[in-house]
């Protein structure tokens, strides 16, 4: 695909850079000195090597990431699909910042830290609450009077290290909520318009937890509220929350409008979990305590491109794999697409199925999400998607499958949709306009 690619591009008078392998590895008889023209400029290193990545994308404004694996090795896996992927995601944006930073502003192209707890001044300004609803009366006023069990919710600095903060919540009652909420300074609500989402690095205990923004309200009344809800798993992850995620707490309300936003919120809902014969008082208090930690929450910015366009896999290819083999492919190559969307650059994902030498533009393509697609494409077919989705707005922040048209299976629920691909018309806008983003 990547040879096709650069051709592609050095036709229509792109300037070209190229990631290869380095010389000894050129040498030994790992490398097509055919695959690149004179006319690109050859940055020699690995992508597993963040210096190399540095090199790689310094001065560029669009990253076409190719590589993949020569074999099925967990440390390649780990090297080029997930490794390399984050390494050229991070240059990239260190490499904006740099600029931005020479202008005295602030790179717009780039995420924004919100808020990165370091010590007690960045705790100071959170506030926790905790509210039932549809509580009634008798409820209300016994809880007033300090009556019976009370939810409660803290948030804190983490004492470990000092750094990042931990909210915790343990609610009682039943359709509870405990809320650690902040204003957000003039600063940040005048810019706010011109990013895409919230990203989050957290540490949880593997239980659901929303995001929740309030927006001005007018005559001195509250306004209204909007919520993402994300799950998590145990451990570390990196959380992403774009604001076309959220939805009104009230149904019926509009949806959210950024500009008007003055408040950030994690939130955290008790659960109600049927009893069993099993259960204890003490395990169904616990199934309603939480704990989040959280190092920091940024900004994802926004762009009418995409900045960074991944080909992944199917898990289909020319070359039969073991099942096993297969799944960690597949898995390699997922954590590879999520650091990329965690990275906060406008994104295109691309899941060709199994790669064939052959003419490109000949046969009608089949553009799907879901994972259900199994045919074959051409290598020139991929490196044409990728070309058209270089400057094509409805293409960002979106992944998704392509192969050649074939019929679905008999019984099948859904309709393929496939689009020809010729020079006359621009067959990816239509194809994406039907896709989901954010993907």
């Amino acid at each position: 695909v990547g040879r096709v690619l650069v051709r592609k591009l050095l036709l229509r008078g792109y300037t070209v850079r190229a990631l290869v392998r380095p010389r000894e590895l050129r040498e030994a008889g790992e490398f097509d000195s055919q695959a690149v023209p004179g006319a690109v400029e050859v940055i020699e290193g690995d992508v597993g090597d963040p210096e190399a990545a540095a090199r790689a994308v310094k001065g560029c404004n669009k990253i076409v990431y190719c590589a993949g694996a020569r074999s099925v090795a967990t440390a390649d896996l780990f090297r080029v699909d997930q490794t390399g992927v984050y390494n050229l995601t991070k240059a990239f944006q260190d490499c904006r910042n740099m600029s931005a930073q020479k202008r005295a502003g602030v790179s717009f192209k780039s995420k924004r830290t919100l808020f990165k707890f370091k010590g007690e001044e960045e705790v100071k300004d959170w506030t926790t609450k905790t509210s039932v609803a549809g509580v009634s009366q008798a409820a209300a006023r016994m809880a007033s009077l300090g009556l019976g069990a009370r939810d409660r919710a803290n948030v804190e600095v983490f004492e470990e290290t000092g750094k990042g903060c931990v909210f915790t919540a343990s609610l009682v009652s039943r359709n509870a909520t405990a809320v650690m909420t902040t204003p957000l300074s003039s600063a940040i609500k005048k810019d706010l318009s011109r990013y895409d989402g919230f990203v989050l690095r957290i540490c949880s205990d593997g239980k659901p937890y929303s995001v929740q923004v309030r927006e001005a309200g007018e005559d001195g009344a509250e306004g209204r509220v909007y919520t993402s809800r994300f799950n998590t798993r145990s451990g570390w992850q990196t959380i992403r929350v774009p604001f076309c995620d959220f939805i009104p707490q009230v149904p019926g309300d509009p949806p959210l409008d950024v500009r008007r936003v003055t408040s950030f919120g994690l939130a955290y809902t008790a659960r109600q979990v049927s009893r069993t014969a099993q259960a204890t008082l003490q395990s169904e208090a616990d199934n309603n305590k939480s704990r989040l930690q959280v190092h920091f929450i940024k900004l994802i910015p926004r762009g009418e491109e995409p900045d960074f366009l991944l080909v992944s896999c199917t898990g289909k290819r020319d070359q039969a794999l073991r099942e096993t083999d297969t799944a960690k492919l597949l898995e390699a190559k997922e954590k590879g697409e999520q650091a990329l969307r965690n990275s906060g650059l406008g994104y295109m994902v691309v899941r060709p199925g199994a790669l064939v030498e052959e003419p490109g533009g000949s046969k009608a393509l089949v553009f799907d999400q879901g994972g259900r697609i199994n045919q074959s494409i051409s290598c020139a077919d991929v490196a044409d998607v990728l070309l058209r989705g270089l400057h094509d707005t409805s293409a960002r922040n979106k992944s998704f499958e392509v192969c050649f048209e074939y019929i679905p299976e008999e019984g099948s629920l859904y309709e393929l949709i496939a689009h020809l691909p010729d020079k006359s018309n621009n067959y990816l806008t239509a194809a994406m306009s039907q896709l989901d983003a954010n993907t």
